[in-house]
């Protein structure tokens, strides 16, 4: 799992959440946000400067304070671009702040069971992001992607990029695939949609469903389908116009 792990810790240096999605470690939480947090607030009272991003050989810590006195930590791999999880975790932060209003961890003594029953919403927007994190760097090193376009198009634009790049890419195994007649090609475009990890996207016959609330880039950027474009532009070059892409929210 590329999000090793997800933490809030008080000023206290009581954990008020913590979530585990990498096996391996298994030093003491509570000495090692104890460490974590010592060096957050020495970097801003000594130096008079905050910690975005540790980076270590194997690990980097993420680091976020939006609302005093919290502090979120994500634990993610070393060679991850912490970029590419902001939307995400400010998300993350966005529904931690929703769930618990300020006077529930503004208290001097705070009963940190209640917040046990964030784990759901970390899982539901962590999850997903490994997913996409994998998918990116998949694309990125099969050259299909840059980081610049990443971060400068939107999802509709970046799946029909990526569409038409996966046809130039794969044009003899689609040239077979049409020689066999239709259902070969959609067979081969289904495989590309696995490989895209697109669990997401349904076939039947001629129709295809995209389901976007299980989608890990539709539930957080909301700003176009990248699926949908994907598969457009693979079978309108393609010519098979009459199979039909239906959206369910």
């Amino acid at each position: 799992m590329i999000i090793r792990e997800f933490l809030c810790i008080h000023e206290s240096g009581t954990v008020l959440f913590h979530r585990k999605y990498q096996t391996g470690n298994s030093t003491d939480i509570i000495l090692r946000s104890g460490l974590i947090s010592a060096l957050y607030n020495y970097a801003t009272a000594v130096e008079n400067d905050a910690i975005d991003i540790l980076q270590m050989s194997k690990v980097s810590l993420f680091f976020k304070k939006r609302e005093h006195p919290l502090l979120f930590v994500i634990f993610i791999e070393s060679t991850i671009n912490p970029q590419w999880c902001e939307k995400e975790i400010d998300s993350l932060l966005e529904r931690f702040f929703i769930r618990f209003p300020e006077v529930m961890w503004q208290r001097e003594v705070v009963d940190i069971s209640i917040f046990e029953s964030f784990t759901k919403d970390a899982d539901e927007i962590l999850l997903p992001l490994g997913k996409k994190i994998t998918l990116l760097q998949f694309l990125i090193e099969d050259g299909l992607l840059t980081e610049e376009e990443y971060f400068q198009e939107s999802l509709d634009t970046l799946g029909r990029k990526i569409g038409n790049r996966l046809l130039e890419k794969n044009h003899d195994s689609f040239k077979q695939a049409l020689s066999n007649g239709q259902n070969f090609v959609l067979a081969r475009i289904d495989q590309l949609i696995m490989q895209l990890d697109g669990e997401h996207v349904k076939r039947e016959d001629l129709q295809y469903f995209l389901h976007c609330k299980s989608c890990y880039f539709c539930k957080i950027e909301k700003n176009g389908c990248f699926f949908e474009e994907f598969l457009s532009s693979l079978l309108t070059s393609l010519g098979i116009d009459e199979t039909q892409i239906t959206i369910i929210d």
